[in-house]
């Protein structure tokens, strides 16, 4: 009977044991993979984890029957665990020092609000779950490690919500509104208050519901004062002419998400306020559009003026500039960048006129130094004064290219010659300077035609004495502006009219005598409807009352 039992347990062991050996290895081949899978085994070593992956896979699918099979089987699972274990061992210091890189970084980022000095207690904790942590990797206590790390790192961010909220927060209170709705920053305060006391009583989880409802609070308020700033601007640069019914339906969703806010519905609140937001900003995106294109067109005026005038000849790098502001405007405007063409056109514009203004001296002062060279009389056959009036003669026609620095050298080399040879200066130049001053064109004495681009010597307009030639009406000295609309009034156009100056290239006259009552008076080219305009005489014309489109005038 003993050698029976001998028996019987003596094969239940031979055969029982490779069963249990295999169980052994199989879990330990899970626990090793679990672990592994656990600290990010794969991410860091992505190929080899496959491999080991591969192992175990093929040690799963064995056949199992005997006992060199289930041998085979253990010697597979093992081979798995011990790979797995490898991979572990070189994982782990990768894994915590990329924990305690995050958690480094986010005690920086909470070092730099210096917020933490009104609450050193919460960094404290914060700290010591850290520096726990670090003790716990080093003793190989890895998962407690892991745990605390994670605890440390929750309590970082935090802290660092709890940032984001006070600078919300503050941000908020920059804009001066909340002055006007103290009760609704009172509201959003007492939930961020509240959640500091959780925080502090270790209710970490209702700390963070509270708080993220106090964020939301401030968010929907900040969201109304910006949308409130969007309309201000719009209100402020007179956008809302250009797209009424878009504003209008934008107010009466701003003023409905403020009925919602005050009833407590703040879904409601919220879902106005964002229909209102996207209302007003399409009116600002609108009005920035036409008023780039209003930009637009006042730069293209001044443009065209410039031309007219050859400034692009007679101030070159002055055009230059102007121009390249003035293309890059218009490439804006294509890309509908309008914000910042409508900045590129006045730019352009300013540019054009400084230009324009740089000209209009030196063309002055060409005109001058023409008019000394035009004014010696003298003998043909001497070889200075003959050299003189070549001389003379170029400075005419480089002064009607426009080139009025090569003029000037021209005339001023004649003026030596002239005086050289012992010229004259004719006895009807102050004549010719007077009507010169009066005009603003230069005239060689003793001739009857105007220099090059001029018909007459003559400042017709009035009698010497000023008096007004009798059958006519006195021209006037004022004048109503017209819409843009209808008649194209501007200084350009007024100055043009033939009971102004008939030459709209003297608007320049029109604005320094009326700069000071102009919307802008740095501005020659903003005037407005129903603008009184003093017209000023500029050759000794009569001029009174206002311009009536009833009566018959004279030209000047």
């Amino acid at each position: 009977m003993k050698i029976r039992i001998f028996t019987i347990f003596f094969l239940f062991t031979v055969l029982a044991y490779p069963v249990l050996g295999l169980e052994n290895s199989m879990t330990r081949a899970e626990d090793a993979r679990k672990r592994a899978v656990d600290f990010d085994v794969p991410a860091y070593f992505p190929s080899e984890w496959e491999a080991a992956e591969a192992l175990y896979t093929a040690a799963g699918i064995l056949p199992r029957t005997t006992q060199n099979q289930i041998q085979q089987a253990i010697i597979s699972f093992n081979a798995a665990a011990d790979t797995y274990d490898s991979l572990f061992a070189r994982t782990v210091p990768l894994y915590a020092q990329a924990r305690e890189d995050e958690i480094m970084f986010a005690r920086s980022e909470l070092i730099r609000t210096s917020l933490t000095r009104s609450y050193p207690e919460a960094l404290w904790i914060a700290d010591e779950a850290a520096l726990a942590a670090y003790d716990q990797f080093l003793a190989g206590d890895y998962y407690r490690a892991k745990t605390t790390a994670a605890d440390a790192l929750g309590k970082y961010e935090d802290m660092l919500f709890g940032t984001m909220i006070y600078f919300t927060r503050e941000e908020l209170v920059r804009t001066g509104l909340m002055d006007l709705y103290p009760e609704a920053l009172d509201g959003a305060d007492d939930m961020s208050l509240a959640a500091i006391d959780q925080y502090l009583a270790e209710r970490y989880f209702q700390a963070r519901i509270t708080a993220a409802e106090a964020l939301n609070e401030y968010d929907t308020l900040l969201f109304a004062t910006d949308t409130y700033f969007v309309r201000e601007e719009i209100v402020d640069r007179g956008f809302e002419i250009y797209d009424p019914l878009n504003f209008m339906k934008a107010d009466i969703f701003a003023l409905a998400a403020v009925d919602y806010y005050e009833a407590g519905n703040r879904s409601s609140a919220l879902a106005n306020a964002e229909d209102a937001r996207l209302l007003y900003n399409t009116v600002l995106s609108n009005g920035w559009a036409a008023y780039a294109a209003d930009r637009g067109s006042y730069a293209a005026i001044e443009r065209h003026h410039a031309l007219t005038e050859r400034v692009n000849i007679a101030s070159r790098d002055h055009f230059r500039e102007a121009e390249a502001a003035y293309n890059e405007a218009i490439d804006m405007f294509v890309a509908e960048n309008y914000h910042d063409a409508a900045y590129l056109f006045m730019n352009a514009e300013t540019h054009f006129y400084i230009a324009r203004m740089e000209t209009e001296v030196k063309r002055h002062n060409a005109a001058d130094a023409l008019f000394t060279a035009s004014a010696f009389t003298g003998d043909s056959n001497n070889a200075n004064f003959a050299e003189s009036r070549r001389l003379t003669r170029l400075a005419q026609e480089t002064f009607s290219l426009g080139e009025y620095d090569v003029s000037i050298e021209f005339a001023e080399e004649a003026v030596r010659l002239a005086r050289l040879s012992g010229a004259a200066v004719d006895s009807n130049a102050a004549d010719v300077r007077l009507a010169f001053e009066s005009t603003g064109t230069p005239v060689s004495p003793g001739t009857s035609s105007f220099l090059p681009g001029t018909t007459s010597t003559s400042p017709s307009g009035a009698s010497p004495s000023g008096t007004l030639p009798s059958g006519t009406s006195p021209l006037p000295s004022q004048y109503t502006v017209r819409s843009w609309g209808t008649y194209l009034d501007c200084l350009w156009t007024i100055a043009g009219y033939p009971w102004v100056y008939g030459d709209p290239e003297r608007w320049g006259v029109l604005y320094e005598a009326n700069r000071s009552r102009m919307p802008e008076p740095d501005n020659p080219h903003l005037i407005e409807p129903g603008m009184i305009i003093e017209i000023p005489s500029i050759r000794g014309e009569f001029r009174q009352g206002m311009w009536d489109p009833n009566r018959t005038y004279t030209a000047p």
